[in-house]
């Protein structure tokens, strides 16, 4: 069991967003509202912010996801020129000239006005030259603009956005971005998506263009999904923790172990076994 300076608990949870009051169905749990900023699988120690040590004799990892972000190592080098940004005119006119074409273009992220008006402007630029389904949002919320929005104005505003043809895609990151080598396949970009609640719930999105905007982190609410930071990811490093270079989770086996004693589960781990490698080029 997890011990502290408190005593021994059977249970000990620790997250910087969760309430110190939360009631759980065990007598002697512990919560802990802090965050960890250090582990030593050796000797089942964690280390946390507060500066109190915990002992364990299992530990779960469950450390939520990133807001899906784009660099170098998620893109391939032969895809980076077709990876634009709205804020450079050039871009903007490659973008126009795409649907009026009849190509199709994927946008990163939904949590910006200026994301929701330029696929409405793509998508209404592809419908005046007679080509529909032009232009898909890629977002890990549950609904465009929700960190923004009431949950009910949001899911208005999704229907609006569908209502003008422009797909969405929610609860989803990307994970890696590379040419088409399929004669089938008419759109030279491969998109690989994967669900934010599970990395190995994938889905291939075929494009001509990819637009990613970066924009700076919003503080995760307590009901939202915890995000990585600097720091999270230097402790895991420091930890030893392998992550997947293309699924960007920890690398687990089929029981969910990162390492003796320890785990990893949700949208932090990864899965590498041989039945998903084969999976996943299937799929390609």
């Amino acid at each position: 069991p997890p011990s502290s300076s408190n005593g021994k608990h059977s249970l000990a949870i620790i997250d910087p967003y969760v309430t110190s009051k939360l009631k759980l169905p065990i007598a002697d749990a512990m919560v802990l509202q802090d965050e960890v900023i250090s582990l030593d699988p050796e000797h089942h120690t964690l280390v946390l912010r507060s500066g109190a040590t915990i002992t364990y004799d299992k530990c779960l990892l469950a450390i939520g996801l990133s807001t899906p972000s784009l660099s170098a190592k998620y893109i391939a080098d032969d895809c980076r020129s077709d990876v634009l940004n709205p804020a450079d005119p050039t871009h903007v006119y490659r973008l126009e000239h795409i649907v009026k074409s009849g190509g199709h273009v994927t946008i990163i992220g939904a949590t910006s006005f200026n994301n929701i008006y330029l696929a409405c402007k793509l998508a209404s630029i592809g419908k005046q030259h007679g080509y529909t389904g032009s232009v898909s949002l890629v977002y890990p919320a549950h609904g465009v603009l929700s960190s923004m929005l009431p949950r009910f104005l949001s899911h208005n505003t999704g229907r609006r956005l569908e209502g003008l043809g422009i797909e969405l895609i929610p609860y989803s990151q990307v994970r890696y971005i590379s040419r088409t080598d399929s004669l089938e396949k008419t759109s030279p970009l491969a998109i690989y998506l994967t669900k934010t609640y599970d990395s190995l719930q994938s889905h291939t999105l075929y494009t001509h263009a990819v637009i990613h905007a970066p924009s700076p982190l919003m503080p995760p609410t307590p009901s939202s999904s915890k995000v990585y930071t600097g720091d999270t990811l230097s402790w895991l490093h420091r930890a030893g923790m392998e992550f997947d270079p293309l699924l960007g989770g920890m690398r687990v086996n089929a029981w969910q172990e990162v390492g003796r004693d320890m785990f990893a589960a949700g949208g932090c781990a990864s899965v590498v076994t041989h039945t998903h490698a084969k999976s996943q080029s299937s799929d390609i």
